[in-house]
C-alpha cells in the first residue's frame, strides 16, 4: 500500500501547475528578456567612429557600458558619473529661466544681473556703447536735497557698520570690560556677622560683589602635553628570493 493512498484527499480546489514551475519556461523567458535588452542596446548604440559627426549622447544607453567619446566636444556623463544632480536628464537648480526684453530678444545678461545689489548699473548690451544725445533737462538735473540726504545717511550707516566690526575684531580678548551688562553689574548683599569673634561695631554690613577681573598676563591653567609621534611607515619590502642551501653540485660548478 503506497503512502499517497493513506493520505486524505485535499479539501481545496486542485492547484494546476504554474508556468513558473517549469525550468524550460524560465529559460525561454530569460532568453526573451536578454533578446529585448540586446535589441534596445542595438537601437541606442553609438554610430561608427567616422560617422559620429552631429551625434550627441543623451542617455546612459548611448554609452553601452563604456566611457565617453573624446571626439565629441560636449559634456558627457557615462553611467551618470560626475553628474551633480544625480539623475539622467536632470537640470541644475541654479539654472536661470530665459527672459525676453520689450523687443522679444532673449536676455542673456540675466547671468550678470542675478543677485546684484539694488542700484547697480550693468552695461551688458551694445546700446550702452552707442553715443546718446542728452536733450532732456531731467537727465542732466542734479539730485535733490532729499536724495542727497538719503545717500549720505545710507553711506554713514554702512561706514559705521564696517568700523564697529573692525573695532570688535581688534579688541583684546579675555579682559572684562566695564560695560553695563547684566552679568557684569555689581550686586549689593546685606551681611550680618555672627556675635562671636566680631571686631566690628556695626551689626549689619552691605557688601558689594563684582566679578573678579581676568588678568591677561596670567599663565594658562592647563598644560599642553606633547604626544609622541606615530611610528613612520613600514619600510618597503625587498623582493629577494628565499634563502636556500647550496648543493654540492652547485659548489663544484662555482
Amino acid at each position: 500500500m503506497s503512502l499517497t493512498a493513506t493520505l486524505p484527499k485535499p479539501r481545496g480546489p486542485s492547484v494546476k501547475s504554474s508556468r513558473w514551475d517549469s525550468d524550460d519556461d524560465n529559460d525561454s523567458e530569460k532568453t526573451q528578456l536578454t533578446a529585448a535588452v540586446a535589441r534596445q542596446m542595438a537601437v541606442r548604440a553609438a554610430p561608427p567612429y567616422p560617422l559620429r559627426k552631429g551625434w550627441v549622447p543623451r542617455s546612459t544607453l548611448d554609452f553601452a557600458d563604456g566611457g565617453a567619446f573624446p571626439e565629441i566636444h560636449t559634456a558627457q556623463y557615462p553611467l551618470d558619473m560626475g553628474r551633480k544632480t544625480g539623475g539622467s536628464g536632470g537640470r541644475s537648480q541654479a539654472a536661470l529661466a530665459l527672459q525676453t526684453d520689450a523687443s522679444g530678444t532673449l536676455r542673456y545678461d540675466m547671468v550678470l544681473t542675478h543677485n546684484a545689489r539694488d542700484g547697480k548699473v550693468i552695461h551688458s548690451q551694445f546700446n550702452a556703447l552707442a553715443a546718446k544725445d542728452i536733450t532732456d533737462e531731467d537727465d542732466r538735473a542734479k539730485p535733490s536735497a532729499e536724495e542727497i540726504e538719503k545717500t549720505t545717511e545710507r553711506t554713514r550707516l554702512a561706514l559705521e557698520k564696517i568700523t564697529e566690526s573692525r573695532i570688535k575684531s581688534n579688541a583684546p580678548k579675555g579682559i572684562v570690560s566695564s560695560s553695563s551688562s547684566a552679568a557684569n553689574t555689581p550686586q549689593f548683599v546685606r551681611y550680618t556677622p555672627s556675635s562671636s569673634g566680631s571686631n566690628s561695631t556695626a551689626d549689619t554690613r552691605i557688601i558689594r560683589m563684582v566679578e573678579a577681573p581676568i588678568d591677561p598676563m596670567e599663565p594658562p591653567k592647563f598644560k599642553h602635553k606633547k604626544v609622541p609621534r606615530a611610528p613612520p611607515s613600514p619600510p618597503a619590502p625587498v623582493l629577494h628570493s628565499p634563502p636556500r642551501k647550496v648543493s654540492a653540485e652547485e659548489q663544484k660548478n662555482w
